[in-house]
């Protein structure tokens, strides 16, 4: 140890009115519990980024077949019935804005997230949760 953790370490001693090994054992606890808590926050924005994506990637299949059955419908190929095909395109515009709020809400979680991985309490106190 350097002479500024035995000086805090001495500190530590006096104000608490412990022992140099009760003190100690303390600080690995609590380091301990802090590395357990930020795996969980870890897991959890490594979760949200990998739901993220996966929207992400529904969105552009969305795009694709909304893609080719709209060049089918221009070019005049009977390849779906156009009732079923404007069912298509409601359920499509319905998914598309249930995924786009989704989206919104997992960037918020993850910046949440981040930020508690952070200890960034200003930040959190201030946003409507």
């Amino acid at each position: 140890m350097d002479v500024r953790c035995v000086k805090i370490l001495k500190d530590l001693k006096t104000r608490h009115n412990k022992s140099y090994t009760k003190i100690v054992e303390n600080l690995i606890l609590n380091s301990q519990i802090s590395f357990y808590k930020q795996q969980k926050i870890t897991s959890a924005l490594g979760s949200l980024a990998m739901l993220y994506s996966s929207l992400n990637a529904t969105c552009s299949n969305f795009n694709q077949i909304a893609y080719h059955l709209n060049n089918a419908a221009l070019l005049g190929e009977d390849v779906i019935h156009l009732g079923l095909l404007q069912d298509i395109e409601t359920q499509l515009k319905a998914w598309s804005e249930k995924t786009k709020i989704l989206n919104l809400a997992i960037k918020k979680s993850a910046f949440i997230v981040a930020h508690c991985l952070k200890g960034d309490k200003k930040i959190l106190k201030g946003m409507n949760l």
